[in-house]
């Protein structure tokens, strides 16, 4: 009773302070979502933790409430974008991608305040706002990173220094220090008072994909796309630690509130947790089915959350210690196949004692979706069914004599023990 409890405190409130923040050995999945878009490339969550934006590829982010993880409103934008950052308070979405231009939206309206000066034929990349809100960077394929005055919309600077284009932007925690990575494994960093470079810094890895500031502002973490992830010190202007254990390019990461870990997520489908004073890897986690595009820490440090190539958005967090233990994925006992006219699958085969056929479910069904997913072959079917746990409850959407019903199915539990 007890464990159920805790889980239900912590899916009922993900925002509620967890005392000691995040546990490495207590961390696991607390809730998987499944927004209406495809492929997701980032999220991020306002400086006050109330809400959270996610953005895949189109003229559309999400907004979403970060403790019930219901959707609140779309966000429409004038072209398509692929990156969002959350102005301090939260009132303000900068949005901007392949189109070449950043928009600013008002959160509470969806109205679109203004379009920021100067296009960038080749796109915009990861974007940041000062701390006071009053400048956002961002990196572009213009092999420069742009700065502009956010009340005016005007373009203050174009940073020099880069030969590729920049992929990583970041401002430091009190705003004094600014960084830009791209092409070749460069980092810039900025003294933002007067915005002249402070640091070069050079390693033989990959393009640099994300950056990140510690706690204190004295350290740097970049990822690459050599699988590359190190820890930089700023003070002394040279790599500390590198983390050896990807096996694909580094797409998101964060330092944990006390600074004392790091969290990075991965095209190899991992999110791992590493011991910043020792460089080990101290939890992996594997719950994405496709490449883990995005991560962000919640700003009350006891959860962050992470999106996937395979549409599914993830939040995890502390979790009772037999949920941080290896946990099998779901199943639930059916064959399906294309039902022909592009619509869902067809329920070929159901195993009787299977968590499907428990649960009602019949030969002959149309499966629509599972969690909220649309299916419509057998590999989306696997792919909705095993990005849940074994246990989870999920909602299977069916058709079946003419009419639409949803079933809960309490899936199975698969036979492997390589996930946390």
């Amino acid at each position: 009773m007890r464990s159920l409890l805790l889980v239900f405190l912590l899916l009922a409130d993900a925002s509620a302070p967890v005392r000691g923040g995040l546990d490495p050995k207590r961390c696991g999945l607390l809730r998987t979502v499944a927004p209406r878009a495809g492929a997701l490339i980032e999220v991020c969550f306002s400086p006050d933790g109330r809400r959270a934006a996610l953005v895949g590829s189109g003229p559309t982010a999400l907004l979403y409430d970060a403790g019930t993880w219901r959707e609140i409103r779309p966000l429409q934008t004038p072209v398509d974008v692929s990156r969002v950052a959350f102005g301090p308070g939260g009132k303000i979405l900068a949005a901007g991608g392949r189109s070449g231009k950043v928009t600013l939206l008002e959160t509470e309206t969806g109205r679109v305040l203004r379009t920021l000066e100067g296009d960038a034929p080749f796109g915009f990349h990861r974007m940041a706002f000062a701390p006071d809100g009053k400048t956002l960077l961002a990196g572009t394929g213009n092999v420069a990173a742009w700065v502009w005055d956010v009340e005016s919309g005007r373009r203050l600077h174009s940073l020099p220094g880069h030969s590729a284009p920049v992929s990583g932007a970041a401002f430091s925690p009190r705003g004094h220090r600014a960084a830009t990575g791209g092409g070749g494994g460069v980092i810039q960093v900025w003294n933002t008072a007067a915005w002249e470079c402070e640091r070069t810094l050079r390693h033989a890895g990959g393009n640099i994909t994300v950056l990140a500031f510690s706690p204190a502002g004295n350290r740097l973490a970049s990822g690459d796309t050599d699988r590359g992830l190190h820890l930089w010190n700023l003070d002394k202007g040279e790599l500390e630690r590198s983390f050896e254990g990807h096996s694909a390019a580094v797409q998101g990461v964060a330092f944990t509130a006390d600074g004392r870990h790091l969290i990075s997520a991965s095209a190899d489908l991992t999110v791992r947790l590493w011991d910043v004073a020792s460089g080990a890897e101290v939890a992996r986690l594997r719950h994405h089915w496709a490449s883990v595009t995005g991560l962000a820490l919640h700003p009350s440090g006891t959860f962050f959350a992470t999106t996937g190539a395979d549409r599914m958005l993830k939040i995890w967090g502390r979790v009772p210690d037999v949920a941080a233990s290896l946990r099998p994925r779901g199943i639930a006992g059916v064959f399906t196949a294309p039902t022909g006219r592009g619509a869902g699958v067809t329920l070929t085969s159901v195993s009787a004692d299977g968590a499907a056929g428990k649960a009602g479910l019949c030969q002959g069904d149309v499966i629509r979706s599972i969690g909220g997913l649309e299916v419509n072959t057998f590999d989306q079917t696997a792919d909705a069914i095993q990005s849940h746990y074994g246990g989870d409850e999920v909602d299977f959407v069916i058709e079946r004599g003419g009419g639409a019903q949803t079933v809960r199915v309490t899936l199975g539990a698969w036979p492997t023990t390589d996930d946390r």
